[in-house]
């Protein structure tokens, strides 16, 4: 798996129903799966979600990674998927995540400072390069 990383950032809205400890259930079933695919094809990243959206950050091998994010597009658990950048990389910004997680109720993270309050897209500020949205992870993930 030598050869260039990229990273992608993508925001989306959450079609997954039920209890918030249905959402738990569901959203340990994705992590799980998340994080045994990931480290099978080289990929890294973090998850965030919160208020009904998830915001994520997938990184490794170009192939890998669009295909990663193809099947996050073809999941009917996301909705209105915006992709924020797509970019070549120097460095992992996850080196030791198949899939870190964060998200308003995660007993280790306190809540984000404006993207736990997220009500729409054009709330979430990045650069051209999405370095807001991923520091705003980074900083979360440094907390837990």
């Amino acid at each position: 798996m030598s050869g260039p990383l990229y990273t992608i950032g993508y925001f989306s809205r959450s079609t997954l129903r039920g209890t918030k400890e249905q959402h738990r259930e569901q959203l340990k079933d994705i992590l799980n799966a998340s994080r045994r695919n990931n480290k099978e094809q080289g990929i890294t990243g973090a998850l965030w979600f919160s208020q009904g959206c998830f915001a994520q950050v997938l990184e490794g091998p170009q192939e890998f990674v669009e295909a990663a994010m193809e099947k996050i597009v073809c999941d009917p658990r996301h909705t209105a998927i915006t992709i924020l950048y797509i970019q070549q990389t120097n460095a992992r910004s996850f080196p030791n995540w198949s899939m870190a997680y964060a998200s308003e109720n995660h007993p280790a993270l306190p809540p984000a400072n404006g993207i736990d309050s997220i009500n729409h897209l054009n709330e979430i500020e990045t650069n051209e390069s999405g370095e807001t949205f991923l520091e705003v992870l980074r900083t979360q993930l440094r907390k837990g």
